[in-house]
């Protein structure tokens, strides 16, 4: 009866739909060639408590960039322990993926390597395993005749600063720049706030901006002080300005202060969306907290809809824990004018859809953006090189996977037809079909002519994963992705990774509005992607009911923290992981977000229909839904996520 159940909650929520050591790909390093504008603002022994920052770094410059992977850089680094603004030259390597990952060796900590990815000819990322947090943009430079009219039309920008090099000065902007193309400004309308200024959003008017640009695109842009002083004014003085080669990205920032400014060209008429896959940095302060402020920065991506849901991923590096892989999703609905604004983040679309812009409001001080990944195809056996997902939650390209993770393989030419597995163990060759990770072959669930659902061998340790189709002895490009121990993603009953959880009650009925849980009672959640299990279990092969996780799990309601009993493979099942854990008994009545919590990740997409509870409504770790979020990503409680930060982990 319980496997006639769990099959059939696994059918509706989509589920059936180390050999040798592997490095990061770098076959796609000739596409970052030529001359590139930099900037960088690096902030490093940040108080754990109050969010001071104990050194600010920034750095300006132009890099230039071989194709084979090494690059020199020549420009001006100010240091907050120095107190002025001196020449800087370095000389490093870099590696660019086919599925436009990109990794550089980071010229302010030459030890480390920042991660992110690459659109419009441009790199955006972070160091996000190590100790500081960074944000790092490189655009493309132009010829040697960039003049003035390189800026004209309307641009949306945004900035972030960090002024004297300290937290209780952040403050952020986003505003319009619409030029003629003859160095005037004119008059500009900047919204935002400053953390001296009480954290609230503010609008203020800079008069008579002026830009200047000449040479491959460089040169300045000052906004005129007004009548307050310039720690009240929220973007002032004069910034080295730079403008892209094909004139969609401005980038830029003081030479002798720790702040960033990002344009992107604006767009014209109709409604915005994030469609399709873009890569994103960034930086963010979390002041909501009147006794302390959290500083962390981010590479990633997300997945969009024309619908407005995105299911993000971000390599999130906090001041006060370890790096961890963070999956979630979020709502957002683009204006006719391409903004959208939320309780705390303002988003702007650009560049035709290939570029995004998101900068903080009220409390949150934040800097990101969005580079569209390009669109893939390819003849013959075809594997997507941003088409790696997660199985269950469909977490986007920057995701890790994990040993004994279901995934979902897209591309084209990748099977003669569908054929699915009718037996267990799974075979390791479906319909002509076998797909390796690290050399070693997969066991499979589904195949057809575009996806693939396959099982990631258990001893799959390494920190990259190299994966790869073979169709009837026609094998395809091999991609590879990160790796990590766990990656943790909920089954939905949408098919979709978000909203109802796959779970059952006790009695193996679905748990869903109709029939909510109760608090205090144990459910059944069903996942991919929870890591090693003891004792193992043969790759393909069916779990007896006893193959429990080695790494630990937890389990949140909305920042309730429920009882597991178990976690483990579902007994009778391959690669199906299964939770039984306790709703809190004070949880209250309504939908639920369920956050899984493993030393290395945080997974927040899917909800749980309670009732009987104290109270409708969601609890208060969380600003409304998760996929109605008022930041781009769900505010967590610290005391709701402490049992993470004491044991979260990096994966590299």
């Amino acid at each position: 009866m319980r496997t006639k159940v769990v099959l059939r909650v696994l059918a509706i929520a989509g589920f059936s739909a180390l050999l040798n050591a592997q490095s990061f790909d770098n076959s796609a390093n000739a596409t970052l060639k030529g001359t590139f504008f930099v900037r960088q603002v690096l902030l490093s022994n940040v108080d754990a408590g109050t969010g001071a920052i104990g050194q600010a770094r920034s750095l300006i410059g132009t890099a230039t960039l071989d194709g084979n992977g090494s690059y020199t850089l020549t420009g001006t680094v100010m240091d907050s322990a120095v107190g002025a603004a001196k020449a800087f030259n370095f000389s490093g390597t870099y590696k660019a993926a086919s599925s436009g990952l990109a990794q550089m060796q980071n010229p302010l900590q030459p030890a480390e390597i920042i991660d992110g990815g690459i659109g419009l000819g441009a790199f955006a990322g972070s160091s996000t395993e190590t100790g500081f947090q960074d944000f790092f943009v490189m655009i493309p430079a132009g010829t040697s005749n960039v003049s003035n009219g390189a800026l004209s039309g309307s641009f949306r920008v945004g900035t972030l600063e960090f002024l004297q090099g300290s937290s209780a000065f952040a403050r952020d902007s986003y505003f319009t720049l619409t030029s003629g193309g003859d160095g005037n400004l004119g008059s500009v309308t900047v919204n935002g706030s400053a953390a001296n200024l009480g954290n609230t959003n503010l609008v203020q008017t800079v008069n008579g901006a002026t830009y200047s640009v000449s040479g491959q695109g460089s040169g300045t842009i000052t906004f005129p002080a007004g009548n307050a002083a310039a720690a009240n004014q929220l973007v002032s003085g004069a910034k080295t300005l730079f403008v892209s080669a094909d004139g969609n990205i401005l980038l830029g920032g003081s030479t002798n202060g720790f702040d960033m400014l990002i344009g992107i060209r604006s767009g014209s008429g109709g409604s915005r969306s994030m469609a399709g896959t873009y890569y994103v940095s960034g930086m963010d302060e979390d002041a909501s907290d009147s006794t302390s402020r959290v500083i962390d920065a981010f590479y990633g991506s997300l997945n969009g809809t024309a619908a407005g849901v995105n299911l993000w991923h971000q390599r999130l590096n906090p001041m006060n824990t370890q790096t961890y892989d963070f999956t979630f999703d979020s709502q957002v609905i683009f204006d006719a004018n391409g903004t959208a604004a939320k309780s705390l983040v303002h988003y702007d679309a650009g560049a035709n859809g290939r570029a995004l812009l998101i900068v903080g409001r009220s409390t949150q001080y934040t800097l990101a953006l969005g580079l569209h990944a390009s669109d893939f195809s390819g003849p013959g056996v075809f594997l997507n090189p941003i088409g790696i997902a997660n199985a269950a939650n469909f977490a986007p390209i920057t995701n890790s996977i994990a040993p004994g993770e279901f995934i979902s393989l897209f591309g084209s030419g990748l099977a003669a037809g569908p054929v699915q597995a009718t037996s267990l163990p799974l075979t390791t060759n479906l319909g002509g079909v076998q797909v390796t990770v690290n050399g070693r072959l997969a066991p499979l669930f589904f195949v057809s002519s575009q996806q693939i659902n396959a099982l990631v061998p258990q001893n799959t340790p390494e920190q990259f994963a190299t994966i790869q189709v073979i169709n009837n002895g026609v094998p395809s490009n091999a991609v590879t992705v990160y790796a990590n121990d766990t990656a943790p993603g909920v089954f939905s009953l949408d098919a979709n990774g978000i909203g109802a959880a796959a779970a059952l009650h006790a009695d193996f009925s679905v748990v869903n509005s109709a029939s909510p849980a109760k608090p205090g009672e144990t459910i059944l959640v069903y996942l991919a992607g929870l890591g090693v299990v003891s004792p193992p279990v043969a790759d393909g092969a069916a779990s007896t009911g006893l193959n429990s996780t080695v790494k630990p799990v937890s389990v949140f309601f909305t920042g309730q923290e429920g009882a597991v009993s178990f976690k483990g493979l579902a007994p009778g099942f391959a690669g199906l992981y299964q939770i039984n854990v306790q709703v809190p008994v004070d949880a209250s009545a309504g939908t639920q977000l369920v956050t899984i919590s493993t030393p290395d990740a945080f997974h927040q997409e899917a909800t749980i229909a309670i009732g009987g509870g104290k109270a409708a409504g969601l609890n208060a770790g969380v600003e409304g839904t998760s996929s109605d979020s008022g930041s781009y990503r769900p505010a967590l409680k610290r005391q709701s996520s402490e049992k993470f930060v004491k044991t979260a982990g990096g994966r590299r």
